[in-house]
């Protein structure tokens, strides 16, 4: 995106701003939202990154200790067929592609408040090193050097204690687009982070797991829209510049 469009997507912080600044109360219906006609500028491929989240077998195979968290909602939404339908069409463009897999330590000893979803993955021994369910899908791991893997992550933000951040401005990066599990948990954490960081964010409705429709649906219409674009991977691909 180019300095102007960085300019639109922080507009809706200022006017936030300008809100709180005027002591005026905010109604539900005033909250801004970043909107869809701020796509009058299209993506530019090469400082574009497809950031994935969660693709391993702990989620999207059905033996993966956590598939029956997501396993209804990946269905309705169709989000694994919507991700690597969109990595086929990506694959030879200049758009990176990043996966930043999750993998933890035999003992667990990286959660180190294991409460609510953490307390979870400590008890049943999701996402421990070696294991297949820590493993890429092969659906994805087929690309090999194609889709990028950081390592490290041990969170629900993929920026924490990773590269991450230095792999994607090394590569001048400019915008984060969002797709994996779980929406309303590491999709959120990684979105925050990154806007925060100073990228742009853009979430694929379409490409998202979360636990129930209904998180899927208030995530995608009313927390994503607060500092992300929020769109489906056709619609990005129409607007992305290969």
């Amino acid at each position: 995106m180019t300095n102007d469009s960085l300019k639109q997507l922080m507009a809706g912080s200022l006017i936030a701003y300008s809100f709180l600044s005027s002591g005026k109360a905010i109604s539900g219906d005033e909250v801004p939202y970043l909107k869809d006609e701020r796509l009058e500028n299209d993506f530019e491929a090469k400082h574009t990154a497809l950031l994935m989240l969660g693709f391993q077998n702990e989620y999207f195979s059905k033996s993966g200790l956590l598939n029956l968290a997501i396993a209804d909602t990946a269905k309705q939404t169709g989000v694994l067929e919507n991700s690597l339908a969109l990595v086929e069409k990506l694959k030879d463009s200049s758009v990176e592609m990043v996966s930043v897999p999750m993998r933890l330590v035999e003992d667990e000893s990286d959660i180190k408040k294991p409460v609510g979803i953490l307390a979870t993955m400590r008890d049943s021994n999701a996402f421990t090193m070696g294991t297949e369910g820590v493993k890429i899908i092969n659906e994805l791991a087929i690309y090999g050097d194609r889709i990028a893997e950081i390592p490290g992550r041990r969170s629900f933000d993929a920026f924490q204690h990773t590269d991450l951040e230095y792999y994607l401005r090394s590569r001048e990066i400019n915008t984060v687009v969002l797709l994996g599990a779980v929406a309303s948990i590491c999709i959120e954490s990684t979105g925050r982070s990154a806007i925060e960081k100073g990228f742009n964010v853009v979430v694929l409705s379409d490409c998202l797991a979360a636990r129930t429709k209904f998180e899927h649906e208030f995530y995608c219409t009313s927390v994503f829209p607060m500092y992300a674009l929020v769109m489906s991977s056709q619609e990005f691909m129409e607007h992305t510049v290969c």
